[in-house]
């Protein structure tokens, strides 16, 4: 549809669109519990424009003038020209001029607890984006299974904290990392410790510093310690921890 190709897109319906990624949007129906909603003109337009799509996921039914009467219940998917109109535009060779530019610098985002710890965890490594089926849910996720909600995904990728690799396919997964910006936002994370006599490091994520690094990696502020970030943020019992004494 040449709508696509066209259409300018609003605060609005940018944020439509963050909301149909987040899941649970119903499709023109209002009224409908544990379902969210989006403006009927915007989703008008949005539909119009072939940036959001239907997906039946069940069957209700509802009594009118004393007659139960079943209706199929759908919510709105982003096709593929929805998640690169909701994807950021700007090239990512971009990114350090936007960084350093001083106009930026009172736009630096403030990151909620929930932003913070999806930061942490993608600093860690091994989260990706999958998508088992055309317009299936996207799943953010480790290995381990431990899940970045949509919404949070969208702001970091939106204030240019994360950078997804496009060269594989969602059904693939396609690897998160953190940009220069999302280290620096992120900052110094102390270590959590499980015994009593093992100093904290003051740890900030440096990212993979060499090909065979199986997870993203971090070095305490204080002593210097390098090494992967998991193992830095959350010491094991009896480790001995931060040395309180800068190398360098």
């Amino acid at each position: 549809m040449n709508a696509t190709n066209t259409i300018t897109l609003t605060t609005k319906d940018h944020e439509a669109l963050e909301l149909v990624a987040g899941g649970d949007v119903i499709a023109w129906l209002r009224g409908e519990k544990d379902y969210r909603t989006i403006n009927g003109n915007t989703e008008n337009r949005l539909h119009r424009a072939s940036l959001i799509e239907e997906v039946k996921v069940g069957t209700r039914t509802r009594r009118v003038a004393g007659v139960t009467m079943s209706y199929d219940v759908k919510v709105w998917a982003l096709t593929q020209a929805g998640r690169e109109a909701l994807a950021p535009t700007a090239p990512a060779a971009a990114e350090p001029v936007v960084e350093t530019a001083p106009a930026e610098a009172p736009k630096a985002p403030k990151l909620t607890t929930a932003r913070r710890r999806a930061l942490a965890l993608i600093a860690a490594g091994g989260v990706t984006v999958r998508e088992s089926h055309i317009g299936a849910p996207l799943r953010i996720a480790n290995t381990k299974g431990d899940r970045v909600r949509r919404d949070v995904f969208n702001a970091l990728l939106r204030d240019r904290l994360i950078t997804v690799d496009t060269a594989t396919s969602l059904y693939a997964g396609q690897s998160v990392t953190l940009t220069p910006a999302g280290r620096t936002a992120l900052g110094v994370v102390p270590s959590s410790v499980k015994t009593a006599n093992t100093r904290a490091h003051q740890v900030r994520a440096i990212g993979r510093q060499h090909a065979d690094d199986a997870a993203g990696m971090g070095v305490c502020t204080v002593c210097g310690e390098v090494g992967e970030w998991t193992a830095l943020v959350d010491l094991a019992p009896n480790a001995y921890g931060c040395s309180a004494r800068s190398r360098y």
